[in-house]
This record gives C-alpha cells, structure tokens and sequence, in this order.
C-alpha cells in the first residue's frame, strides 16, 4: 500500500539522528535528478542548504569518491562509483531475483518492453526494465521514476487505496484540475483489474500494468509498453494483457 512505500520522515529530536548525513544524501539525491553538473549554487537553490554547507558536503563527497568535479569547473556530478549502490541492492534483493526469469519470460513472450516497478513514496521506481527488439537505451535503465497517477503501474497501486487515501495522494501530488480524471482513471483500473496508461504525440507509448500483491496488499506493477504509432490499445490489450496477468500472479504470494 502507498502509506508503508511513504519514506520514513527523519526523528531530528533522536539523539542518534545526524543531520549531516540527510544533507549528504540530499546532495547526491539532486546531482541524481540533474541532466548535468550542477554548481554550488545550484545545489543550494534546489536543496535549500547554504553554500558554506554545500562546500563541507561536496569536499567529503569527493573524498569518498561519490561526487567529483566536471573537468577544471566548480561543478559537480556523481561518479561511477554510484554504480556500486545498484548493483548491490539489485544482487542482494530477494523479491528482484525471484522476479527476474519471470519478466524475462514475458519479454520473450510479448516481445516489447516489460517492466517491473515498486512505489516509492508518491512516485513509482523501476526494478527491472527490459527492452523488445526495438527498445531504446533508456527504456533498458532501472531505477527512473515516474507520478503514481502517470504510470499505468502506478495506477494499480492507487486502485489499492481507500477513498481517502487517494484523495490525500491527489491533494498532494496532482493539481485540483486534473483530480476527476485521475480518479476516473483509478475507477477504471479498479474495474478492470489492471491499469492503462496513453501517452499523447509523436513519441506516445502505451503502457498496461497488472498488480503483484502479497499478503492482501498491492506491492509492485508488471507492465508491458509499445508505441502508439505500432498499437492501438485494444490490440495491446488482447494480445498481452493474459500474459502480463500470469507474471503478476507468479509474483504474487
């Protein structure tokens, strides 16, 4: 459920807590979300740390081999070391191990893009991302996030809430305007048993997604993507929508 996937708000009166280490994380979590390095004083608009702050942060970032200066610039990015974290939560994750023959399974099954993505607080995030014959790079990346309500993985998850715990989703993370039409959308998949997700353009995709549920609770979404120039919806529905069913039900427990 969305509340137990909200992340734990820091208990700054507990004597264990150090704020130094949220800061640090802040830090790395902005150059994360950056398109490039980003200087002192671009991480202090987006943070709202100060930049005496910042240049602590930043110079044990460095140290530690986490963030490093883009050429003879004072801006930073992270390295490659980052790497290290992924690969060691995605080797060491039982539920990603246990689901990766099974989306495997259904790539080969579908042959478009297949997705495995969890909640993380309002948004949903990418576990396993495996791309059809004409995937791009980016659909191959874990770990990209995406609005609960934009996602047809998401969609499920939102499906799974009481009425006031979607309405205190949408008061927080979708404007006033678009609230009748997310909760259409959530009555759909409610309906449906499944979400649906169309994105709009020349580059649209479509996007269906069946809930993993463990112990009465949706926990994940299992989706299939194409382009909207090669499917219409309907046509994705019939020919996959079993498929994608019995790899979230394997996931299941």
């Amino acid at each position: 459920m969305l509340d137990s996937a909200q992340p734990k708000k820091p208990h700054r009166d507990d004597p264990r807590f150090l704020s130094s280490v949220e800061r640090g994380f802040a830090v790395i979590e902005c150059l994360a979300g950056a398109v490039g390095p980003r200087s002192l004083t671009e991480l202090s608009q987006a943070t709202g740390l100060t930049i005496p702050t910042l240049q602590r942060l930043t110079s044990a970032l460095l140290e530690a081999g986490y963030v490093e200066k883009a050429g003879s610039s004072k801006r930073y990015r992270l390295t490659i070391r980052a790497l290290d974290l992924l690969y060691y939560f995605l080797s060491r994750n039982g539920f990603a191990k246990i689901a990766w023959p099974h989306m495997v399974r259904l790539r080969e099954l579908v042959q478009l893009d297949v997705a495995l993505a969890l909640p993380l607080g309002h948004t949903m995030i990418y576990l396993h991302r495996l791309p059809g014959h004409r995937g791009s790079y980016e659909s191959t990346l874990p770990g990209k996030r995406s609005p609960l309500h934009a996602s047809a993985s998401g969609l499920c998850i939102l499906a799974a809430l009481s009425e006031a715990g979607l309405e205190t989703y949408l008061d927080v993370a979708a404007p006033p305007e678009d609230h009748k039409t997310l909760r259409d959308a959530v009555s759909l998949c409610q309906e449906r048993g499944y979400g649906l997700v169309q994105e709009a353009g020349p580059l649209g995709q479509i996007t269906l997604a069946c809930p993993v549920v463990h112990s009465g609770s949706v926990i994940a979404g299992v989706s299939v993507q194409a382009p909207t120039t090669l499917t219409a919806a309907n046509d994705l529905i019939a020919q996959t929508l079993p498929d994608i069913r019995k790899a979230a039900v394997n996931l299941s427990s």
